[in-house]
């Protein structure tokens, strides 16, 4: 399960980048779900294809 791993390192490093910048966390969260939504769809793609 590399995928998931992979997933939650981008999400601690968006998280992360976010407060350096001093922006209030979750602000963008909508975007962090819009990745997540299609690398979760890919992964049972992938499963279901492969």
């Amino acid at each position: 399960m590399p995928v998931i791993i992979y997933l939650f390192l981008i999400t601690g490093l968006f998280l992360l980048w976010q407060y350096s910048k001093g922006e209030r966390i979750g602000g963008n969260l909508g975007y962090l779900a819009g990745i997540w939504g299609v690398v979760i769809v890919f992964y049972v793609a992938m499963i279901l294809f492969f």
